[in-house]
């Protein structure tokens, strides 16, 4: 199994999963992708550059961050976009900002929603059905 240098002799799955290497403690994620981009304090999981484009504000620990994320993952599965999920522990800034928001998403800079995430509100701003 491949190794990837900056995680040393832990495994770097291709497929389904990948590990992705930390420069911090708070970024070390591991995610379903079909193709990976690295960021500095972000993950990138792209599909199509004409896709809308999501931010996911996120910390480890926090439930309601993860039932977005699995909402997220369900709305992948119908619609194809570009996800960068953020750590807010990864920068002072995001986490003054963030930490009593989260999880926070964001598609295209301008639609937000925030705190206790319905899914039909997740799929009215991916304009599903």
């Amino acid at each position: 199994m491949p190794t990837h240098p900056g995680v040393g002799m832990l495994p770097f799955f291709v497929h389904p999963y990948q590990l992705l290497p930390c420069d911090s403690p708070f970024v070390c994620v591991i995610i379903r992708v079909k193709r990976l981009v690295y960021g500095e304090t972000s993950v990138t999981r792209a599909k199509e550059p004409s896709q809308p484009r999501v931010t996911f504000y996120t910390k480890a620990g926090c439930h309601l961050c993860d039932e977005a994320r699995d909402m997220l993952d369900d709305i992948a599965a119908q619609s194809d976009f570009e996800l960068t999920e953020v750590d807010i522990r990864s920068n002072p800034k995001l986490f003054e900002e963030y930490r009593y928001r989260i999880p926070v998403i964001i598609i295209n800079d301008d639609t937000i929603l925030e705190g206790r995430i319905d899914f039909s509100n997740l799929a009215k701003a991916f304009q599903l059905p």
